[in-house]
């Protein structure tokens, strides 16, 4: 009987470097494993190693976890502010076509680089607090979450971010791969 076990809450809150271990070992259990994603969605394409998560937290990148007391870490959600992200990759996103023709010159923004929660919590509210979340500690920065669109559409993740505000889509191809950009405007 389920009334047997205790309620359990969960928890968003800024990573700290103590979590980068926690953060890899569910970023590993979530990488796409090869030509085809899994069939429940929920897969991240790159991932990093645990001193690089370490390191973008000490960078001051805001990354975002949910946890609760009794289980741990749930889910992860790895943001790169516009100034960090251009330091990484300097052409990604100067000047992008939107699908509705327009161009527009972005200038501060996050980047919703990564999102990960584990299958045993996928559709409980974690990706929506961790989300929450970051626009509680950057209010002041529109988002943009950039998903897989070909060869392999992540309808899920297309589905998540446009029931939480994002729209406008622009396109970027990097390695043979087409992702959609979808951007959501500060409040």
């Amino acid at each position: 009987m389920l009334d047997n076990f205790p309620a359990v809450s969960m928890r968003a809150r800024r990573a700290m470097p103590s979590d980068a271990a926690a953060i890899a070992t569910i970023a590993r259990a979530l990488q796409w494993p090869g030509d085809k994603p899994p069939a429940s969605g929920g897969f991240l394409i790159n991932i990093n190693s645990e001193q690089e998560y370490r390191e973008f937290i000490r960078e001051g990148c805001p990354i975002v976890v949910v946890e609760d007391s009794l289980h741990g870490m749930w889910g992860f959600l790895l943001g790169f502010e516009a100034s960090y992200y251009h330091q990484l990759a300097p052409d990604w996103a100067t000047n992008l076509e939107w699908r509705d023709g327009s161009r527009q010159q972005l200038g501060d923004f996050i980047l919703v680089d990564q999102i990960a929660v584990l299958r045993t919590r996928g559709r409980s509210g974690v990706g929506a607090a961790m989300l929450r979340e970051l626009m509680r500690i950057r209010p002041d920065r529109p988002l943009i979450a950039e998903v897989l669109q070909a060869p392999h559409e992540n309808r899920a993740s297309l589905r998540f971010f446009k029931s939480h505000g994002f729209y406008k889509e622009a396109w970027r191809v990097a390695d043979s791969l087409v992702w959609s950009l979808l951007f959501r405007p500060v409040e």
